[in-house]
Order: C-alpha cells, then structure tokens, then sequence
C-alpha cells in the first residue's frame, strides 16, 4: 500500500474537475443504484455560490473544520488516487449523505470512473460503518474497530502513513468528533482489483455534508 506522504501529493492537482452543486435538484435514487449523476456544477471546494437557501448563510465559505481538513488531505480532485476532501453547503434540497458519497466518489475517480465503468467501481460498495444516533463521535477509535481489513487498512493510513501523523488525527477529529454531527458513515470503494480505499462522510445538523476519499493501491 502507497505511503501517504505520496497519496498526498497526488491530491493537489485538480485539472478539469468538475465541482457539484448539492443545492441543484438531483435525482438520489438513480444515483444510488450508479445510474448516472443528474448533472449540475457542485460546488466542492470553495466556490462562492452566495446564499442558496434563504438562511442567510454565505454557503461559498468553506468552515474552519473543512478547511482543516483539506490542508492535510487535499482539496477536491479528480485524480483517482490519493486522498481528496469534498464540501456541500447547507440547502434545502440536499440530497442523502449515501446518494452524496458517490456523487463525489465519480467526480474523484474522473476518467477512470468512465474507462472501468460504473459497475466496476460501484461492485465493492458498501457501507461499513453507520454511527448510531446520539453516540459520541470518536473516529480514530471507529476506523481501527472496521471489521474490513482493506478499508481498515486504507482508513488507517489517513494518519499512520502521513508525514504530520498530530495535524492528521486533530483534523479528523474537529471534523468528525464534532457535536454538530449527526451522521457518519464509512463505505467501501475500489476497483475490484488492486485499488481499495474509503470513504468518511458526515452530515451536520447545519445540513453541511463533507466526504473525505482515500483510495490507493
């Protein structure tokens, strides 16, 4: 498995991204069984998209935590490897954290999503872990308790592998420790072959959504 100080210096280049706009009506359904993105611009990494729902909130700025965040792991990117954080503000017409976690899953894999095909990578897909209500967040316990060793293995990596291993656990846990999460969820991506990695997607009850991708071989 690829050290990390490698994953993440393949994070930083995002060429022809494309980002996605959460706030845009999507059809959740056909995205959960890998039928195809309801297109739309998803703002992921930062973009200014004003005041979407009303709420007087400036959806554009990236908080603290999703910067924190993106300065260990990397901004949104389409490289299909690596490490790679995504953010969706909050909006009325959010879609379900799972339906989100594979928009940005397709937008990170980029081409090769298209060249292997939606079934390929869709064909490893699980969600691994669903934190139960009301319990404290405590991510750098959850992820070495993951029954898979592949995920657990890639998972742990975020961390273990990484040249500021303290920057790393303190940016995973002021993301997804927080008292404001009120959904976290681990699932399974890869190839089906020599790639393997996971997911971490939280919701808050702002409605902000926020998807850390690690995927490696």
């Amino acid at each position: 498995m690829t050290g990390y100080n490698v994953v993440r210096a393949g994070c930083w280049g995002v060429g022809g991204f494309e980002h996605v706009n959460p706030c845009d009506r999507v059809d959740s359904a056909a995205l959960v069984n890998g039928d195809g993105v309801n297109g739309g611009d998803v703002n992921g990494g930062g973009v200014n998209g004003g005041d979407m729902n009303g709420d007087g909130v400036n959806v554009g700025e990236i908080p603290a935590w999703v910067a924190g965040l993106q300065s260990v792991f990397g901004p949104p990117s389409d490289t299909g490897f690596g490490s790679a954080v995504f953010y969706g503000p909050p909006c009325a017409a959010a879609m379900p954290l799972e339906a989100m976690a594979r928009i940005h899953y397709e937008r990170f894999c980029g081409e090769r999503w298209t060249e292997l095909g939606s079934e390929q990578w869709l064909g490893v897909w699980r969600r691994l872990y669903d934190r139960p209500a009301g319990q404290a967040g405590d991510v750098l316990s959850e992820i070495p308790a993951l029954a898979d060793p592949e995920v657990r293995s890639a998972a742990l990596m975020l961390w273990e592998g990484g040249p500021e291993p303290t920057a790393a656990r303190a940016a995973l846990q002021a993301a997804f420790d927080a008292t404001v999460v009120v959904q976290f969820h681990i699932y399974k991506i890869g190839d089906g072959e020599a790639m393997s990695g996971a997911i971490l997607a939280a919701e808050t009850t702002r409605g902000e959504q926020c998807c850390l991708i690690i995927l490696l071989d």
